[in-house]
């Protein structure tokens, strides 16, 4: 499977080398240094923009007050993602109500 995790932090960073095994995985930051820098030492690939990311499914590991942004930007980009978030306080309700019927998305906690 073609994954992209967006967001490059110790979130992103430990999923991304657990998907990375057996799937093909691209890196998205806003920061694209802290992309770059996380994609080198993970031995992944990132992108860019999110426009450029070929991939069948993203991750938000994101800040929870990123997550709306997140969610706009990639409703703009008329992708047929599966969109799952990992943000602590965005509830399965919230989610559906960003991805305003047009996404399929899940929202998912991560323990451990």
């Amino acid at each position: 499977m073609r994954i992209g995790v967006l967001g490059t932090g110790r979130m992103g960073s430990v999923l991304a080398a657990r998907f990375a095994v057996g799937n093909d995985v691209a890196l998205y930051d806003a920061d694209a240094a802290s992309a770059n820098a996380a994609a080198k030492s993970l031995g992944l690939k990132s992108s860019a923009s999110l426009a450029e990311m070929e991939v069948d499914a993203v991750v938000l590991a994101v800040p929870d007050s990123a997550v709306a942004s997140c969610m706009e930007k990639i409703r703009e980009l008329k992708k047929n993602w599966q969109v799952f978030s990992v943000a602590t306080n965005i509830s399965r309700e919230m989610l559906g109500k960003l991805a305003e019927g047009k996404l399929r998305s899940l929202n998912v906690k991560v323990i451990g």
